[in-house]
C-alpha cells in the first residue's frame, strides 16, 4: 500500500474519531481538549472556568454541556442587536 493511501486512510479515521468524539456526553481532560481545539497548556489554565468532576481525585471530567455553554458565552451582539436595544429603550 502506497504511502499516500495511508495518509488517507489515518486522515479518515482521525475524522471518524472526532465525529465519534462529538457524540459523548462526557469528556475526559484529553478529548474535551481536543473538542474546543485549544491546547492543553491553555485549556488547563481555564478549566476552572467550567464545571467539572473529579471522582477519583485525579482524572478531570467534563459535561459536554458545559463546555458548550462556557464556549459560547460572553456572546457579543451584532451592531443590528445593539441598535434594535437602543431603538427599544428610546421607546420607553
Amino acid at each position: 500500500m502506497s504511502k499516500e493511501k495511508l495518509e488517507q486512510i489515518e486522515a479518515k479515521i482521525d475524522k471518524l474519531s472526532s465525529m465519534l468524539l462529538f457524540k459523548k456526553s462526557i469528556l475526559n481532560f484529553d478529548e474535551a481538549v481536543l473538542y474546543t481545539g485549544y491546547s492543553k497548556s491553555y485549556f488547563y489554565r481555564i478549566c476552572h472556568l467550567i464545571p467539572h468532576s473529579k471522582p477519583s481525585g485525579k482524572m478531570i471530567f467534563f459535561e459536554r454541556k458545559k463546555i458548550d455553554e462556557f464556549l459560547i458565552s460572553n456572546r457579543i451582539k451584532t451592531p443590528e442587536e445593539i441598535e434594535e436595544l437602543a431603538n427599544d429603550y428610546m421607546q420607553k
